[in-house]
């Protein structure tokens, strides 16, 4: 819905979609990522614990809004995983890259 530039469904008519979980999620979970301070592992498994966020709280609500099986649910989070622990790597390596260049603290 954020991409379709309100197309899809305008206003809040977007909660009624089986993906506003996903949506709704990246509140608490960059609100996680946020936490970010230049450690590399404590940055990794901080920004792996936003992805678990948006991703649980996205499953959730459209496990709420669908028919989808839970045990499909739980295979299709389970196949994004590898994905989101690759890129809160590469995340961790860029924070910590741009503090070392002198950026906040």
């Amino acid at each position: 819905p954020v991409l379709s530039g309100g197309a899809s469904a305008p206003g809040l008519a977007f909660l009624e979609l089986g993906t506003a979980g996903f949506v709704l999620g990246f509140v608490p979970g960059g609100a996680v990522a946020g936490l970010a301070s230049g450690s590399w592992r404590r940055d990794a498994a901080l920004f792996l614990a936003a992805h678990g966020v948006v991703l649980v709280a996205g499953f959730t609500w459209l496990l709420t809004r669908t028919d989808l099986a839970p045990a499909d649910a739980a295979g299709s989070l389970l196949a994004l995983l590898p994905g989101a622990a690759l890129k809160s790597a590469v995340a961790a390596s860029l924070v910590g890259a741009l503090l070392r260049l002198g950026g906040p603290r």
